[in-house]
């Protein structure tokens, strides 16, 4: 834990160094992204589009993003281009098994011939994905991620039996135990797959074991080279930037009762969405800034346009 009062030099240093780390086509893509989403917040798709594009031509665009310049484009009404991103997205691993997410032109005429070309190509663009995709380590994370959730069943993790309680995080710690050395020991030998190789519940997956390993108080030797192979995943752009600091503001809630990143949302007496339990949070959109996110404002304007209030002692000037 920090000493509270060195937390903002250390928070600096920390932002410094971790921009630092991060490959300069990486930055500059983290970079106009935000602006996009900014562009967004105000209402300005063409910047917003604009944004994406030289996004894409510094950095294979993640899913997400692909997924998201097609809603932009088709609220430009540019119906070519949304559908181009939004197959895109397909190829880079998007589920697309929600046809309320299709492009407008292709949910509300559905007997259109397009239309029919439309979803039929998906089910090509799928089998496409699959044949690049990394199955190898996709069926790894399918086993991990299995014993992984068997063995956080409540009704065996909270037993009134105290045996049955005292076996079940037996059980749960071994498992943990084996499925961080495998994933250490994978990625030693063959790195980190691009998330344009895993599909969206590898990803998930894959995701929630990180989460599970990193968001422990306590500290080992694996878990410390796992959170550095993760973050140079980041930092080269095979992951994306949001795949860790969830896991850091958990890990931080359980040793220090406070999160770090603004990632966990509380109601205000209104129903607003906020923040609480923020360490420091004069110095949170610093700590935000070392993974290049948004600052705290922009992200909850994009996220939860009117619907929310900045939390207590944040502020923040346009």
């Amino acid at each position: 834990m920090l000493n509270k009062a060195l937390l903002p030099v250390a928070i600096l240093f920390l932002s410094i160094n971790a921009i630092a780390q991060f490959k300069t086509n990486v930055a500059a893509y983290y970079n106009y992204m935000n602006a996009a989403k900014v562009s967004v917040v105000k209402k300005n798709y063409k910047d917003a589009v604009a944004s994406f594009e030289k996004a894409k031509a510094v950095l294979r665009p993640f899913k997400e993003d692909l997924e998201l310049a097609s809603y932009w484009y088709e609220v430009l009404n540019n119906d070519k281009q949304a559908v181009y991103y939004y197959n895109e997205s397909i190829l880079n691993g998007y589920a697309a098994d929600d046809t309320a997410l299709y492009p407008e032109y292709y949910r509300y005429r559905a007997n259109a011939i397009e239309v029919t070309a439309f979803v039929t190509g998906i089910d090509s663009l799928k089998k496409e994905f699959d044949r690049n995709s990394n199955i190898e380590f996709s069926l790894l994370i399918k086993e991990l991620h299995t014993k992984d959730q068997f063995v956080r069943n409540d009704d065996l993790l909270y037993n009134k039996d105290t045996i049955i309680k005292a076996f079940a995080y037996k059980q749960l710690a071994a498992v943990d135990a084996d499925n961080l050395d495998r994933l250490v020991k994978y990625f030693k030998r063959y790195g980190i797959p691009c998330a344009y190789q895993l599909s969206d519940d590898i990803m998930n997956n894959f995701r929630i074991l990180v989460h599970h390993h990193m968001a422990e108080q306590s500290s080992n030797d694996k878990k410390e080279q796992l959170r550095k192979l993760v973050t140079t995943a980041i930092y080269d752009g095979s992951l994306p930037n949001t795949f860790l600091y969830t896991a850091l503001d958990w890990e931080h809630i359980a040793c220090c009762k406070k999160q770090l990143y603004g990632t966990y949302t509380a109601r205000t007496a209104s129903r607003k969405i906020t923040y609480d339990n923020i360490e420091d949070i004069a110095h949170v959109d610093d700590r935000r800034r070392a993974w290049l996110l948004l600052p705290l404002y922009w992200s909850m304007r994009y996220n939860f346009e009117e619907n929310y209030q900045l939390p207590e002692g944040y502020t923040f000037k346009e």
